[in-house]
């Protein structure tokens, strides 16, 4: 890389001469820096829960941000590749200009993908049409549902007003699922816990203060297996506490 410097140098006849330098043009055939540059793909969920871990359900639509790229003559675009794993072609290449902007944006639309792996790829292209490496990342597109086991049951246990619920083996699972569980007094409701999240098959709370007794009363439980893709599937259970 180099700067070079054009100065004009004009005589009259009188023998007097005056010149003009310019500031420098920087002449450059280093690729943009690439080193602290971040490529993410923020996955998209069909349900309401978010879609996290590098995981979406949605075929259609793929979100994608980057930054980080620099390069001292400047950024004209950059080169956006998104292509299926081991699959040779890219699905979709684009040409995006480059803002003057720490963050850049950009949603495919359109898509219809299968369940796979996917890969994009960004490079970044100066003003001297001179490419970066590629950063690069990843999602997997995944149309797993929890499905709720036949055999499945909902074990509970209670030491004075101190309640374990244990699900263990409810519903199929992957590395990924988590759960959310509610527990009210009658269908459908959360009066005694509401959507408490963990990554564990059980969960302790307590009968509340303005639940005067428990002689008699009836837990009606919601629990929810949430994949990382979003999608999810319910059982609900009601357990008399006074008898266990």
């Amino acid at each position: 890389m180099r700067r070079i410097y054009v100065t004009i140098r004009c005589k009259n006849k009188a023998g007097l001469q005056s010149s003009l330098s310019t500031d420098g043009v920087i002449v450059s055939n280093l690729p943009p820096v690439s080193a602290s540059a971040q490529v993410n793909i923020l996955p998209l969920s069909n349900t309401e829960y978010m879609a996290y871990n590098g995981y979406q359900k949605n075929k259609h639509t793929m979100r994608i941000k980057w930054s980080g790229f620099k390069d001292v003559v400047g950024l004209d675009s950059y080169l956006v590749s998104f292509k299926m794993d081991n699959e040779g072609d890219a699905i979709i290449t684009r040409s995006i200009t480059a803002e003057k902007q720490d963050i850049t944006y950009l949603m495919l639309t359109g898509l219809d993908l299968k369940d796979g792996n996917y890969t994009v790829a960004v490079q970044a292209i100066n003003k001297m049409y001179v490419r970066s490496d590629q950063v690069k990342a990843s999602i997997t597109i995944s149309s797993l549902q929890p499905k709720v086991k036949s055999s499945s049951i909902l074990h509970a246990s209670i030491n004075n007003r101190t309640v374990q619920i244990s699900w263990k083996d409810l519903f199929s699972e992957d590395k990924d699922t988590f759960y959310e569980v509610s527990a009210g007094t009658f269908v459908g409701s959360a009066d005694i816990i509401q959507w408490q999240e963990t990554k564990n098959t059980f969960i302790t709370f307590f009968i509340p203060p303005r639940i005067k007794s428990i002689k008699g009363l009836t837990s009606y439980i919601t629990v929810r297996g949430i994949y990382a893709n979003g999608m999810f599937n319910v059982v609900n259970h009601r357990i008399n506490l006074s008898n266990i």
